[in-house]
């Protein structure tokens, strides 16, 4: 999960973030960032309190409990399984042209 986080969503949504128009587009990607973020700190309570903790802390908002350790925990099934299905086939299509990009020693410009 956490390597679909850092590896996938935030390289897909970088120019979301970076862009200068503050738009629903912008909100959306930071939102979701921030459910994953909060929903990934609730999980990982249990093993890691204090790293957990200090993640809940960060991006707690007011009327959220005072510690991370209040919360309840996650529940099963708040997974779309249809999206889920489309973000998958959309990963594959993306890694075969990154593994075509790359043997063709094709470099990517960031502008």
């Amino acid at each position: 999960m956490v390597e679909d986080l850092s590896q996938w969503y935030i390289r897909r949504s970088r120019r979301r973030f970076w862009k200068e128009e503050k738009d629903k587009d912008k909100w959306s990607a930071y939102s979701t960032l921030y459910e994953v973020l909060l929903t990934l700190s609730k999980l990982l309570a249990p093993i890691i309190p204090f790293a957990s903790e200090k993640i809940y802390q960060t991006l707690r908002s007011e009327g959220e409990p005072l510690s991370v350790h209040l919360c309840d925990y996650p529940a099963k099934g708040f997974e779309d399984l249809k999206a889920h299905s489309g973000v998958a086939a959309s990963r594959l299509v993306v890694e075969a042209f990154r593994a075509a990009r790359n043997e063709a020693k094709i470099r990517l410009e960031c502008p």
